[in-house]
């Protein structure tokens, strides 16, 4: 009987990616990144857009896009 597809939580295709593009670098293909965490490349896909997204987000340090907002909001002026 066949199974359900393994799911993986974005953390985890994150982490995969983050691995493959620091050994393999910026080419580094999403087939890798699939193989990598064992979900098929349309997957993939369909969860982050391109590989450019992917690359991305795997490579922004967690917590930077809040950091940002935090430090770009206006200064409250008492």
């Amino acid at each position: 009987a066949m199974g359900r597809p393994r799911s993986r939580s974005d953390a985890e295709i994150l982490d995969a990616a983050r691995a493959v593009f620091l050994e393999r670098g910026a080419g580094a293909s999403l087939d890798e990144v699939a193989r990598r965490c064992g979900l098929s490349q349309p997957a993939i896909s369909q969860r982050f857009g391109s590989r450019e997204a992917l690359m991305l987000a795997a490579l922004t340090p967690r917590g930077l896009d809040a950091w940002l907002c935090a430090w770009q909001a206006p200064i409250p002026r008492d």
